[in-house]
């Protein structure tokens, strides 16, 4: 099965930090930063499966909050609205 780490918005917009390794400190450091800066509150999510196989049941783990004080179940719902939306596009 397919694991992926990402940084998941409450918007349900994501951005994949990697497929075959665990982000850094310092990677994780410059996107708390770039969301700080932004305004947007977001967590460090792992993925398993696979994201564009409608067939498959995609999982998503919070692992911590990058940066400010949100909705998680919000944030995971519109993860998979978009999903479901970039599949069907």
């Amino acid at each position: 099965m397919e694991k992926r780490s990402a940084v998941l918005v409450e918007d349900g917009s994501h951005g994949w930090l990697g497929r075959h390794t665990e982000p850094s400190e310092a990677e994780l450091s410059e996107v708390a930063r770039g969301l700080g800066a932004a305004g947007l509150v977001g967590w460090l999510v792992v993925t398993e499966g696979v994201y564009y196989n409608p067939k498959d049941t995609l999982s998503v783990l919070m692992v911590r909050p990058l940066n400010g004080n949100g909705d998680w179940g919000k944030a995971l719902a519109a993860f998979h609205t978009r999903r479901k939306e970039a599949l069907v596009g």
